[in-house]
């Protein structure tokens, strides 16, 4: 199971491009070392040691590619605690302190997007750390357009992206529904957001059938409908009432749809039942053309008709 170590190394620690690592074992098994990743939030370097029990700090030069090449220092073995999986290291060969609980990131901002008021010490919308980097991704249900601000968060030490002067923007082109993800880089303190729309799907059915594959979708993705004849009718084709989007295929019963915008699409059916057309003419008449078997209802038959000599139609 995942178990986060972090280190807090102080200004000593961190002289002269120092790199750090850590040293992880259970019992009196071999250990393995990793070299610790950047976290941010206020100085923080991380790493999972999963589902060991002890663990020691070291410090090392920015070639080093081991925690005992071009070691500067170490701390004494280190017990996990749950609780307080975060170590401050001042000094050599010193065990460190573990703070209360492992370090988070959270987003706070514009209300419209956050969901709750400006605040250093918030500790909604809370950030995922995830291969070095934070993130958090929320549907926003209603939003207008417009530019809206944001900034990243520890929950108890400040912030962690710049000052109130400098808060990141996110742009919000039309009103809508919007899935936004938050990333936080803490390699080189910047945060990024990108807004999805999210589309509202009506599925209709005209006469004689019935479809399915009301929802919704994300800009970019699609929504799989399907068509299904009643009897002695046949599927023809889809066609969008109002709204933009495109099919894979509109004359495929069962399909998908990508939309660009909300939008309501119907299929469309016809009948199947056929009819005998007889064609008969009087005096005057030599022919008639085009008349064909069976026919369809609701279809059109161009029929043609040749006059005798001497004869007008």
């Amino acid at each position: 199971s995942a178990k986060m170590v972090y280190l807090k190394p102080s200004d000593n620690w961190k002289e002269a491009g120092a790199i750090f690592y850590v040293w992880y074992w259970t019992g009196s098994g071999s250990g393995t070392a990793g070299k610790l990743n950047y976290v941010g939030l206020g100085g923080l370097y991380g790493y999972d040691i999963g589902n060991h029990t002890s663990f020691k700090f070291t410090r090392n030069k920015s070639t080093s590619n081991s925690p005992w090449t071009d070691n500067w220092g170490e701390t004494g073995d280190l017990s996990y605690d749950a609780n307080k999986p975060c170590y401050n290291v001042v000094k050599w060969n010193e065990s460190g302190s573990g703070l209360t609980a492992a370090p988070s990131a959270y987003i706070a901002g514009a209300t419209e997007l956050t969901g709750h008021n400006w605040s250093a010490n918030a500790t909604e919308n809370k950030m995922t750390l995830t291969s070095g980097k934070w993130t958090l991704t929320k549907t926003i249900t209603s939003i207008n357009n417009g530019d809206y601000e944001y900034k990243v968060t520890d929950g108890s030490w400040g912030w962690s992206l710049g000052e109130d002067g400098n808060n990141a923007k996110i742009n919000i082109p039309a009103t809508g529904k919007y899935e936004v993800t938050f990333t936080y880089n803490p390699s080189n303190e910047t945060v990024s957001a990108t807004a999805t729309p999210i589309y509202s799907i009506t599925v209709n059915a005209g006469e004689g059938g019935n479809a399915t594959g009301s929802g919704e979708c994300k800009n970019g993705e699609y929504v799989t409908i399907d068509a299904t004849p009643e009897t002695n009718y046949e599927f023809v084709n889809w066609t969008i009432v109002n709204g933009t989007g495109s099919f894979e295929s509109n004359t495929t019963a069962s399909t998908k749809f990508y939309a660009t915008s909300d939008a309501t699409i119907q299929a469309n059916f016809r009948s199947t039942l056929t009819y005998s057309l007889t064609t008969s003419f009087g005096e005057g008449i030599a022919s008639v053309t085009g008349a064909t078997n069976p026919v369809k209802l609701g279809e059109s038959y161009a029929i043609s008709a040749t006059p005798k000599t001497g004869y007008a139609f």
